[in-house]
C-alpha cells in the first residue's frame, strides 16, 4: 500500500492518519474532562463549504479511468441494454451548484492531537442503472465496504488490486473489509462496465462529505488545538486552511479547490496522463464507460 500512498501525494497521506503519530492506533478523546473517562460538556462543530475556484470548469475522468482493463487484448465490454446510455456527467463525480460550490468532496482534518472514536460501519455501494453508486466514499480503517447488484445483468466488480473479478448476479451481495488505509475502487469488467467508486479508507472519523449544496457538517471536531482542514477529491487539487476551534464552538469555513488540469481535456476513449498525484491505470472507480450522450 506504501506505492499507492506516494501516488496519490503528501495531503492524502496526512488525510489517511489525521492524528499525529497515531496513525493506525485507536483513537482517544481529547479534552481534559474526556481523557478521564467522564462526559464530554459540549461538542466542537465545524461546518462550512466547498467552492470551485473561479474560472475553473468541472473535471472529468477518461472512459478508460472508468472500467477495470483485465486483458490488455480483450475488447470492452458492450453496455448493457435496459439501462440509460453512458453521459459525460458519468464521469464528472463532483457535481456544482448553481451558486459555485462543489457536491460530493471530501474534508477531512489533519494534525490534531486524538479524536473521538467511533464504531465501524457499513458503507453500501450498489449497481443502479448499469452504474456504481456513490461514486465517493469515505471509510474508517474497520469499516466495511458491501457492494450490490440491483440490476437484471450479471456484472463482475473487483475491489482494488484484487485479480480475480466475482460475477454478481441480480440481488447478489459480497463485503469486504477495509482493514488498511488508502484509496482503492470498485470497477467491472469481462462482462460489462458499471462505472467508478473511489473508497478512501482513513483512520480516524473527523471528515465529511459535501452535500448537493456543497456542505458540510464535521461533528466532534477536535477542539483547543490548531488543526488543518483539507478539501480532497481524485480529481482535483487539495486546498486546507489551518484554525483553531473552541470547545463548545460551531464555525463555519469555506475552501476553495481546483481541477487538476490532466482532468479538464479528457476526450472519449483516451485515458488521463500526468504527474505522479492521480489515479493510476485500472485504479478507478465507478462510472459507466462507452461513448457519451449528451
Amino acid at each position: 500500500m506504501g506505492k499507492q500512498l506516494v501516488v496519490w501525494g503528501g495531503t492524502l497521506c496526512l488525510l489517511l492518519c489525521g492524528a499525529c503519530g497515531d496513525c493506525g492506533s485507536k483513537s482517544k478523546r481529547t479534552g481534559s474532562d474526556r481523557t478521564t473517562g467522564g462526559p464530554a460538556t459540549a461538542k466542537t462543530v465545524v461546518t462550512g463549504r466547498v467552492k470551485l475556484a473561479p474560472g475553473h470548469s468541472l473535471p472529468a475522468y477518461s472512459l478508460e479511468d472508468m472500467e477495470r482493463k483485465v486483458l490488455t487484448n480483450a475488447r470492452r465490454g458492450e453496455w448493457p441494454k435496459g439501462c440509460t446510455p453512458p453521459k459525460l456527467a458519468d464521469r464528472r463525480p463532483v457535481q456544482l451548484t448553481p451558486d459555485g460550490y462543489l457536491k460530493g468532496v471530501m474534508v477531512g482534518a489533519t494534525g490534531f492531537k486524538t479524536a473521538s472514536p467511533r464504531p465501524p460501519k457499513v458503507h453500501d455501494v450498489t449497481i443502479e442503472d448499469c452504474r456504481l453508486t456513490p461514486s465517493l466514499v469515505v471509510a474508517v480503517k474497520g469499516d466495511v465496504l458491501r457492494i450490490r447488484n440491483n440490476v437484471d445483468f450479471p456484472f463482475m466488480p473487483t475491489f482494488g488490486p484484487a485479480t480475480v473479478a466475482r460475477t454478481l448476479m441480480p440481488e447478489q451481495k459480497f463485503e469486504v473489509d477495509l482493514d488498511r488505509g488508502g484509496v482503492e475502487s470498485v470497477l467491472c469488467g469481462f462482462t460489462a462496465p458499471c462505472g467508478r467508486t473511489d473508497v478512501v479508507t482513513i483512520y480516524h472519523p473527523v471528515y465529511a462529505l459535501t452535500d448537493s449544496q456543497g456542505r458540510f457538517r464535521i461533528e466532534d471536531f477536535p477542539p483547543d488545538q490548531p488543526v488543518e482542514l483539507n478539501a480532497w477529491h481524485p480529481l482535483f487539487e487539495a486546498n486546507k486552511i489551518e484554525f483553531t476551534a473552541e470547545l463548545g464552538e460551531i464555525k463555519e469555513v469555506e475552501l476553495v479547490v481546483a481541477p487538476k488540469q490532466r482532468f479538464t481535456r479528457v476526450d472519449a476513449g483516451t485515458k488521463a496522463k500526468g504527474k505522479a498525484g492521480g489515479p493510476r491505470p485500472g485504479t478507478a472507480i465507478g462510472t459507466p464507460i462507452g461513448a457519451d450522450s449528451e
